[in-house]
């Protein structure tokens, strides 16, 4: 084999790898970007929701409670959706799936055990079981991790 024959074979698989490099590094620095523009969503709706509970809990009148209260009740539903909209993006891998569970783990197992399940139920309204819910990908990810993790304890490691 001569020395420009295996030039031109190693030439073009070398573009190749590089492409393929190239592309790997995009995709992590995509879903970094993604992962970092959802936590500042999350943030800043946990806050408004926060600012919304103290202003309703502030109100000193009937008429001041019920016009803070139709706020909280808009923010509320703006922190569930910004939420079920992770969710989603986790579902669609657009989220690193380790970290994200890592990170919200907690929350989305509050917003259904507190939220549906308690005697409460805040946000019952919001979950009414996986076919009914407005916040269809919020539940499936309940679901998802709270079947993991039955069988993890049961000695199942997925």
């Amino acid at each position: 084999m001569k020395t420009i024959d295996i030039i031109t074979f190693i030439v073009p698989s070398l573009i190749s790898i590089s492409a393929i490099i190239i592309s790997i590094k995009s995709n992590i620095t995509s879903k970094c970007a993604v992962d970092i523009q959802t936590r500042a969503a999350i943030n800043q709706e946990t806050k408004e929701c926060n600012d919304k509970n103290q202003a309703y809990e502030d109100a000193n009148t009937d008429l001041l409670k019920v016009s803070t209260r139709e706020s909280l009740e808009i923010a509320i539903e703006s922190y569930l959706s910004i939420y079920d909209h992770a969710c989603q993006l986790y579902q669609d891998r657009k989220l690193g799936k380790k970290s994200f569970r890592k990170a919200y783990k907690n929350d989305i197992y509050n917003l259904i055990d507190i939220g549906y399940y308690s005697k409460e139920a805040p946000f019952k309204e919001f979950y009414k079981g996986e076919e009914k819910g407005k916040f269809k990908s919020t539940w499936e990810v309940y679901c998802e991790w709270k079947k993991r993790d039955n069988k993890t304890k049961l000695g199942f490691n997925l």
